[in-house]
């Protein structure tokens, strides 16, 4: 979501009315009326993969790609419907851009039909590649091909996608590989992990431990450097998934507090037409990309209208209580280390404040509580440009623990 999720020009037919409308007979049909026992079900039903494929909506991205109206009225009608199903199915879209514009003709020839019709689904796994520090999974050139080693910690869809593009450091490279799904001594999936949302997604961590890799298997390469530019650019970019959400919860929201839900459907509208705006100038410098980001965060606290002190409370309760396990974040160091600002302090909740919460939450009258799902960016996060005839080195979404979100734009790893 990504962070797998922003989705990008194409030149198909337009009017694209037939697949928006596509989509949204298998999110009212399919996906929203089974949405929460899917959102609590070990892994997405395979059928609901399946009715997106029967529509057309495994190919948005294969030549000629879906135009970029289209493809965001998609996105939210599908997200809108049920987030875990989304999550899985939009970063297949990453690695079929990638193959897309490959200049690897064989390579594409292989896998880009299978991924087009939905007979295979597609993963990601290269958010990590956003992590300081030394590279979480790195590569080196071997007689035929590659040795990749290290560990994916985010990877979505196990035991559902059939290829994954992954991503690997070799030097100041990188580099994507197009690998087929299948455990072994050198690539070895652990079981699911426990999320606190989004637990069909069967996301795992991936280990990688002497995997080798021929040459004809490289997607594409290209310097870390320009990776970074052309991510920093794609997680800019507005996400659809958010306002997918935004609109199901104003829809639900009216049938008890109409007035409610029209002052925040104004804001929502309000949004969405400033972040798509935005984007679809194609400015990069720094001073745009900073209003993107702006106006996409404005489109993710609509959803969770509460302190970050609270929310951060929150999460520890979560972690407290063994629904996941959060890493500690790291410590910033200052110059005044150890003491707290005035302005931090009044940030704090109050002992008294958090019992009286943490008891509004178990007090058994009440519904239970919403869950924050993260967010993919639905772009193609890694940064490859796409190719219309000669485009190139298309990008692959993601979203990974601690790295997001994206996008879901298009899903960590996913």
């Amino acid at each position: 979501m990504h962070d797998v999720l922003s989705p990008g020009e194409g030149d198909g037919p337009e009017p694209a009315g037939a697949l928006v409308a596509a989509a949204r007979s298998v999110a009212d049909r399919v996906l929203a009326p089974a949405a929460e026992d899917t959102d609590g079900a070990p892994i997405v039903p395979r059928s609901h993969l399946d009715a997106l494929a029967a529509a057309g909506l495994f190919g948005l991205s294969c030549p000629p790609a879906a135009r970029l109206p289209a493809t965001r009225e998609i996105f939210e009608a599908l997200s809108g419907a049920c987030g875990v199903t989304f999550f899985v199915w939009v970063q297949h879209h990453a690695p079929v851009r990638m193959l897309a514009g490959s200049a690897n003709h064989a390579l594409r020839d292989r896998h880009l039909p299978d991924l087009c019709s939905g007979r295979v689904l597609g993963g990601v796994a290269f958010a990590y590649l956003r992590r300081p520090g030394p590279p979480a999974v790195v590569t080196r050139e071997v007689q035929g091909g590659y040795r990749i080693d290290g560990e994916a910690p985010w990877v979505t869809s196990w035991g559902l996608a059939g290829l994954y593009s992954v991503a690997a450091r070799l030097d100041d490279r990188v580099l994507y590989f197009l690998k087929e799904a299948v455990a072994s001594a050198q690539m070895r999936p652990s079981a699911p992990l426990a999320l606190a949302a989004m637990g069909a997604s069967s996301t795992v961590r991936l280990s990688f431990d002497g995997l080798f890799v021929p040459e004809d298997d490289l997607l594409v390469a290209l310097d870390f450097e320009e990776w970074q530019a052309r991510d920093r650019v794609a997680t800019a970019w507005p996400n659809p998934a958010a306002f997918g959400i935004a609109a199901t919860c104003i829809r639900l929201l009216a049938e008890s507090a109409g007035d409610a839900a029209g002052a925040l459907a104004e804001q929502v509208d309000d949004c969405r037409r400033r972040s798509y705006g935005l984007a679809d100038t194609g400015r990069t410098d720094a001073a745009h990309l900073e209003a993107q980001v702006e106006a996409r965060a404005e489109s993710l606290a609509l959803h969770l209208d509460l302190p970050a002190p609270i929310v951060g409370e929150m999460l520890e309760d979560i972690a407290r209580d063994g629904l996941t396990d959060f890493p500690e974040p790291p410590e910033l160091a200052t110059e005044d280390e150890g003491e707290e600002t005035a302005s931090d302090e009044a940030l704090k909740p109050a002992p008294g404040d958090r019992e009286a919460r943490r008891s509004a939450r178990e007090d058994p009258r009440k519904g239970d509580e919403p869950t924050r799902v993260q967010d993919p960016q639905p772009r193609d996060a890694p940064g490859v440009a796409e190719e219309a005839g000669g485009k190139k080195d298309p990008a692959s979404p993601e979203t990974g623990r601690g790295e997001a979100p994206g996008e879901v734009r298009d899903g960590d790893e996913g």
